[in-house]
């Protein structure tokens, strides 16, 4: 009797055992769910649901393809320590929410942009993350401040209706090129449309004083073309009377040539020969214009701005003018522009 009891007792101890270690192991293996919703994709896509759910920002910074885009006046992330540090940043509980639930069901592929979450509403991923189209709560926080910063950093009567779009500089001549969009196409960014509203063009002559009037002021509007989406602004100066010249700015955001943003500027000759600008000797008298082109980078309004003293002042129109508000500025648009 004493020998069946002790049987008893040791089956009813190594049933007790064996449950309390499938409870163990089941606890253990609580990210087992999301490897299962993800075993039938590939094995970058599922890395970045693996990282993005168990919040290992070591391992999402590996998966990802830098220099990493944020909408201007972000600052894009450069490369894997800069991302560890942004992460908590980027990755928010709206965007750690939709990765760590997602399934095979949520994920496309869509060609030659790899794969997406939720119609690329999130991210998109070939081999790497290489775009991160959703913004977060803090970035949009941060984004406003900059932008408010920028805006009261320039003259007054510039500021009210337009939001930076990008800042750009030419390489070789130091001449700073500011895009805008006004209310109209900042709200149509927003909503996913790529050409409705107006955009305007600051242009900065090298050394002169970016908290005073550019040196012109042009209207224009962008293009979205091809199925890769290639973006150009164009501005066009020839029905200005105030301007210098007559002739078209287009700014490419990556051109074929450098693979960066890129300006080209369309001349009538008759303007180069009065700027002395010299053209090729193959070039015909009969072509009625030529075109300039000049490599930019993209830099930021505020860092360009701390760079310059306070006090420096380095062209002749600045140096007469107290008031900037009060300064006449080659803006067509503007009744009080300079004849």
């Amino acid at each position: 009797m004493r020998s069946f009891n002790l049987i008893i007792i040791s089956l009813l101890t190594s049933g007790a055992f064996l449950i309390s270690c499938g409870r163990s192991g089941k606890g253990e293996s609580s990210s087992a769910p999301e490897i299962a919703r993800t075993d039938s994709l590939p094995v970058d896509v599922s890395d970045i649901v693996k990282a993005v759910s168990s919040d290992d920002s070591v391992s999402f910074s590996s998966h990802v393809a830098y220099p990493l885009e944020r909408p201007y006046p972000l600052k894009d992330i450069q490369d894997e320590e800069e991302m560890k540090a942004y992460y908590p940043v980027l990755v928010d509980d709206s965007l750690r929410k939709v990765i760590s639930n997602s399934g095979n069901k949520d994920w496309n592929e869509e060609g030659w942009r790899g794969w997406t979450v939720k119609d690329g509403q999130y991210l998109w991923i070939d081999g790497t993350v290489y775009e991160v189209n959703y913004v977060s709560s803090r970035e949009r926080t941060l984004k406003d401040s900059l932008i408010k910063r920028e805006k009261e950093s320039l003259p007054s009567h510039l500021r009210s209706g337009w939001v930076p779009e990008w800042v750009m500089e030419d390489i070789a001549e130091g001449t700073v090129y500011r895009i805008d969009a006004d209310s109209v196409a900042s709200e149509a960014i927003r909503k996913g449309s790529l050409t409705e509203g107006e955009y305007r063009l600051l242009v900065y002559n090298n050394g002169g004083d970016l908290r005073r009037n550019p040196d012109k002021v042009l209207r224009g509007k962008r293009k979205v073309e091809g199925t890769v989406g290639t973006v150009s602004y164009l501005f066009d100066t020839n029905s200005a009377k105030a301007m210098a010249d007559s002739s078209e700015y287009v700014i490419e955001l990556f051109s074929d040539v450098s693979g960066g943003p890129r300006l080209y500027h369309r001349m009538k000759r008759k303007d180069l020969k009065r700027r002395k600008i010299t053209t090729p000797k193959s070039s015909s008298e009969n072509i009625p214009d030529t075109l300039i082109d000049h490599e930019l980078k993209k830099v930021y309004w505020l860092d360009k701005v701390k760079e310059q003293p306070k006090d420096s002042i380095k062209t002749k129109e600045a140096v007469k003018v107290k008031d900037s508000s009060k300064t006449k500025v080659n803006d067509p648009h503007r009744k009080d522009s300079l004849k």
